[in-house]
């Protein structure tokens, strides 16, 4: 998980309990909301790097099959 994505999840759970010690119900709200925008961004990075890690797969699928595609090696019939 991202550095930004923790604390967004730290700060919301402080802010939550404090709101719960002092009864303010608008802190305790706003401790929720920082917690859901932080699992938006943990998901958010989860997705990106599951991108790059299959672009990363196909580039280096790529490396090992040339540049001829499935079909293999190009030969030259003339003769």
């Amino acid at each position: 998980m991202g550095h930004d994505a923790t604390m967004g999840k730290v700060r919301g759970k402080i802010k939550e309990a404090v709101g719960k010690i002092a009864g303010n119900e608008r802190l305790q709200a706003e401790g929720r909301t920082d917690q859901a925008k932080a699992k938006v961004r943990e998901a958010a990075e989860h997705v990106r790097e599951r991108a790059a890690g299959i672009v990363d797969s196909l580039k280096h699928h790529d490396r090992h099959h040339g540049h001829h595609g499935r079909h293999g090696h190009h030969h030259d019939h003339r003769k």
